[in-house]
């Protein structure tokens, strides 16, 4: 149902306070009936039928003499009148107009509005097709290019330069704080039902990760090609981990910095939105291309967890579809086609316990390694929305992003 009937009578649009009902006669003049400032309506010819739970499909008469208020929704299919009068919504004017030819009695019905989830939102409103609103459904038989290198999980990811896939998370503030700031790598069905994986927009800062863990220092490596708008100073790197055994379920930058520290920067009422998830720990070599990556990447052991950072197969099929059958080493050539690029040296999701070094994003884009505990890299945390996160607003551009409830 169109969400333009959606009433929201305590907030924007005080609709039900100025809807004007018009009963047209035999004799081709009218009368109007307007609903007056306490929001009543008449209840010598209307009856309000009131869904008892959302989607029960089970109705009440009610006893007020008020419209419904905030979370309701106009049921045209439903609502009827005697004597063949009719009811509609005027999505212009966001009323409710009657119009019958004699004196009727009629029954409108309102259900309980139930917001969409996010995952649904997107499969349902943003996806179109392959590529419209940079978003693709990988089943591994697309015909864009490189379609026969899609991860083939039936998930649906962004990909291109700068797609429309910002979310704020942690803030219900009106403008959206930059630290706020998420990106939608894409929805996934790991778990058996949809979920939508985010990443942050720009890196964390101590505030958020912490000195503990693993924390290296301020970040103090190239930063000729940095995408965000943080501070410099401000940006905190990080070890992969404190030995040279490049195991992730005991590296401090998983069980510290990152699933204590950072959960408890976004307090619980945001941090019991993201799911327990697991995460894939295995991976392939910097000079394999990006299917062997995904592949290898889902090949080896996992770990239950809530955050974690990006996979090197999210990096790869974050960039344009022109480079997928590009080597992980390569994707320096990709960077400006790549929204997941923003410019430092990162770490990614790795474990493997026979090296002392982890792989990378690179200043220039492509994937490399490091040794883990030498150098110090930015992070962006990683996580999983459950899936009953909805959709409230939002088209998902930087000024305007995604809002969920």
């Amino acid at each position: 149902m169109n969400l333009k009937k959606l009433l929201l009578i305590s907030s924007v649009l005080l609709t039900l306070s100025i809807i004007t009902i018009i009963i047209f006669n035999n004799m081709d003049d009218h009368k109007v009936y307007e609903i007056n400032e306490e929001k009543e309506y008449n209840n010598s010819f209307l009856t309000l039928m009131i869904e008892t739970e959302a989607d029960s499909g089970i109705y009440e008469k009610s006893n007020s003499s008020l419209w419904p208020g905030d979370g309701y929704i106009f049921n045209e299919q439903m609502s009827s009148c005697e004597n063949g009068g009719e009811l509609s919504w005027n999505e212009e004017l966001n009323t409710i107009n009657l119009k019958t030819n004699t004196a009727a009695k009629c029954y409108v019905y309102f259900d309980i509005y139930s917001p969409p989830t996010l995952a649904d939102y997107i499969i349902n409103n943003i996806y179109v097709d392959d590529g419209v609103n940079n978003l693709y459904f990988h089943d591994g038989i697309g015909t864009h290019a490189n379609a026969n290198l899609e991860s083939g999980d039936n998930s649906y990811r962004y990909s291109g330069a700068n797609p429309n896939n910002y979310v704020c998370f942690g803030s219900d503030e009106a403008t959206c704080p930059s630290d706020n700031l998420y990106r939608i790598i894409g929805v996934f069905n790991d778990s058996g039902e949809y979920q939508v994986k985010l990443i942050k927009a720009d890196y964390t800062t101590l505030e958020m990760t912490g000195t503990e863990g693993t924390y290296y220092g301020k970040y103090n490596m190239s930063t000729s090609e940095y995408k965000g708008n943080m501070n410099i100073d401000n940006i905190a790197s990080y070890y992969w981990n404190l030995d040279d055994n490049a195991i992730w379920k005991n590296s401090p930058l998983n069980t510290i910095n990152l699933n204590n520290l950072y959960l408890n920067y976004l307090k619980d009422m945001w941090s019991d939105k993201i799911a327990i998830t697991n995460w894939y720990l295995n991976g392939a070599s910097i000079s394999d291309s990006l299917i062997t990556w995904y592949d290898a990447e889902r090949s080896g052991d996992s770990i239950s967890a809530k955050i974690g950072l990006m996979y090197a197969s999210d990096y790869g099929y974050a960039s344009d579809t022109s480079y997928w059958n590009l080597t992980m080493w390569s994707y320096s050539n990709a960077a400006n086609s790549n929204w997941l690029f923003n410019g430092l040296y990162e770490w990614i999701i790795y474990s493997n316990n026979s090296s002392n070094s982890a792989p990378y994003i690179g200043g220039n884009g492509n994937l490399s390694s490091l040794s883990i505990s030498t150098f110090g890299c930015a992070i962006r945390p990683c996580f999983y929305l459950n899936s009953n996160v909805a959709y409230i607003s939002g088209t998902g551009t930087i000024s305007d992003p995604i809002r969920i409830n």
